[in-house]
């Protein structure tokens, strides 16, 4: 994880717009992600780990999720990559340790964070090619 994911998860805890453990407990699923080869940096990451402190700070304050328009779109999509639906659902459950649960919509956007995460790690990782 850089310096400039970092200031972001600082940020976050300083201006009380996240519970310290709910920060906590997102770094630690990126850094999870890490080991597991994904390229995680600000740039890659940092869309990501807003919505998912967001939403499970939303969650937790017992604010409403809306249901979007997009929402068709947002299945189509998944249904091309179950293994982030799957991910996003390990992840949901995971929360519980920090006493939040996301609603189907909340989980939907966080597989479509992971599908992005794991295409631009993907490219990250891809070798260079001699000229």
């Amino acid at each position: 994880m850089d310096a400039d994911l970092n200031r972001r998860f600082d940020l976050f805890e300083q201006t009380g717009q996240v519970d310290p453990d709910i920060s906590v407990f997102v770094r630690e699923e990126l850094l999870a992600l890490e080991r597991d080869g994904y390229a995680i940096t600000d740039e890659t990451a940092g869309a990501f780990a807003t919505h998912v402190l967001m939403a499970l700070q939303r969650c937790r304050r017992g604010e409403p999720v809306e249901p979007t328009l997009a929402e068709d779109v947002v299945a189509a999509e998944l249904a091309q990559r179950p293994d982030a639906v799957v991910a996003a659902k390990a992840l949901n459950q995971r929360a519980a340790a920090v006493s939040v649960e996301l609603p189907a919509t909340e989980v939907s956007f966080v597989a479509l964070h992971l599908a992005a995460l794991t295409m631009s790690s993907q490219s990250v990782r891809q070798p260079e090619t001699e000229p």
